[in-house]
């Protein structure tokens, strides 16, 4: 992703410059400090679209498919709001400033965020769980900075300002 021209450019495996999508703005398709990508088992392109507060997905070609994540800000529907965190829940549960994201073969799609917390959709945008708040204890973080699943399966979070790997 290239952060702060709001895109994402496409290289070759010696890092020639073939390409790039997107451009600054908050319009499907359109990206405002994008931070990390992955690809889904169908070369699908996610893309956490930072300060839109969102995960777009393209095709190879940068083509929009869809988003999913947008914050919810509806008060009256009985929504609740986490204790540490600046997302609601309610039919869906947003993100705040998505910073990295990971898909596994399940097709599950780990997104770390802003609220210090975890959340985990499908790859279809359907939401799963969330789990971690502000803190620095187990399960607790202070910006977590990427994430990865093992070959055990088990879900492994940088967690930059407790300094630690925490392991789930």
């Amino acid at each position: 992703c290239d952060q702060y021209n709001h895109r994402v450019q496409i290289m070759k495996e010696d890092f020639s410059f073939v390409g790039s999508f997107g451009r600054e703005g908050s319009e499907d398709g359109d990206l405002l400090y994008p931070t990390d990508l992955a690809f889904d088992c169908s070369e699908n392109v996610y893309v956490c679209d930072s300060k839109n507060n969102r995960i777009q997905v393209f095709d190879l070609n940068g083509q929009y498919l869809r988003k999913f994540g947008e914050r919810s800000y509806e008060d009256s529907c009985g929504c609740e709001e986490l204790e540490t965190s600046y997302i609601r829940i309610s039919n869906n549960v947003g993100v705040y400033q998505p910073s990295y994201l990971y898909i596994d073969a399940d097709s599950n799609v780990y997104i770390t965020n802003a609220s210090n917390n975890v959340v985990v959709y499908k790859t279809s945008g359907e939401f799963v769980t969330l789990f971690g708040k502000q803190g620095g204890g187990a399960g607790e973080f202070s910006s977590p900075c990427g994430l990865v699943v093992n070959k055990e399966g088990l879900l492994c979070v940088s967690d930059n300002n407790n300094c630690r790997v925490q392991i789930f």
